[in-house]
């Protein structure tokens, strides 16, 4: 059985995971971004690692 803590942070990594991939598809549908794979490496990391702490 969950508990309310537990659904607490599934929801929470839930939104951290899908922030982080409208990051992603963001920077893919951009037309003139510069330096576009650090773009990509923030979005993934950045946003995931926030969340993780």
């Amino acid at each position: 059985m969950i508990n309310s803590l537990q659904f607490a942070i599934l929801a929470f990594g839930l939104v951290c995971i899908s922030v982080s991939l409208t990051g992603v598809w963001a920077v893919r549908h951009a037309q003139h971004l510069r330096f576009k794979p650090l773009w990509y490496l923030a979005s993934l990391f950045g946003f995931i690692g926030i969340g993780l702490n």
